[in-house]
């Protein structure tokens, strides 16, 4: 399998991962949270609430720990501990994923793995494009290439999941 194909197959599940994630997460009818003073201090991290998430036939339950940030002046949910540089172009802001679309990925790769490490994230898997991440009671994909890098995760027991074991 060529390495464009992979990087595509990758993708594709991480979205459909992602999508399947934010559909279990967002109840109906909630509103999206008020936009903050960019000034004032991220709110402490705070578990989310208990949850089931559903890829394929698999189930999973657990909570996440997310923070708030804000990136390309969009404020979003990431894993507790990561960060994503502030100017990145983020394309989509789900409750478990961001898209982003970064020409040159360098700069995305090398803050999320310096704040992961600094968070005390550990690699769990390498997969084509990118790798998964375990720490903070989080499992995290996180992928990049030229214009499409992705953070998706969930509940640590995915761990498995999104390395495609």
């Amino acid at each position: 399998m060529s390495k464009a194909l992979k990087n595509i197959t990758v993708w594709v599940a991480g979205t459909a991962l992602a999508l399947t994630l934010a559909a279990c997460s967002s109840p109906i009818g909630s509103e999206t949270p008020a936009v903050t003073d960019p000034a004032a201090p991220p709110p402490a991290a705070q578990p989310s609430e208990p949850g089931e998430a559903v890829t394929g036939e698999e189930s999973f339950e657990g909570d996440v720990s997310t923070e708030a940030i804000t990136a390309n002046n969009m404020e979003m949910q990431i894993p507790t501990g990561l960060r994503i540089p502030e100017g990145t172009l983020v394309t989509e802001a789900l409750p478990n994923s961001i898209m982003m679309a970064d020409e040159d990925p360098a700069a995305v790769m090398e803050m999320v793995d310096a704040s992961a490490k600094e968070a005390g994230y550990e690699v769990y898997a390498e997969v084509p494009g990118g790798k998964v991440l375990v720490g903070k009671g989080n499992a995290v994909l996180f992928t990049a290439s030229p214009q499409a890098q992705q953070l998706t995760w969930g509940p640590e027991v995915m761990k498995d999941a999104l390395s495609g074991n």
